[in-house]
């Protein structure tokens, strides 16, 4: 996998935050707040990524930006 973030992934199948998503079954803000690592998504929404854009969990994990402490 060539992406080295979440955001790249998507972008590189030319996705809106909206078009994952919907075919994650979450809301365009929490995608949007996965990407700039301010929400740490549960392992059940994990999977809805990997399976979403056609990647194992591993992948999508090693994606995610660190979550910034609040």
């Amino acid at each position: 996998m060539q992406e080295r973030s979440l955001r790249g992934l998507r972008e590189g199948r030319t996705w809106t935050r909206e078009e994952v998503a919907v075919r994650a079954n979450l809301s365009a803000s929490y995608v949007t707040m996965i990407e700039l690592g301010q929400r740490e998504p549960s392992l059940k929404v994990l999977r809805r990524l990997a399976d979403a854009f056609g990647v194992s969990l591993a992948e999508i994990v090693a994606l995610l930006p660190r979550v910034e402490a609040s």
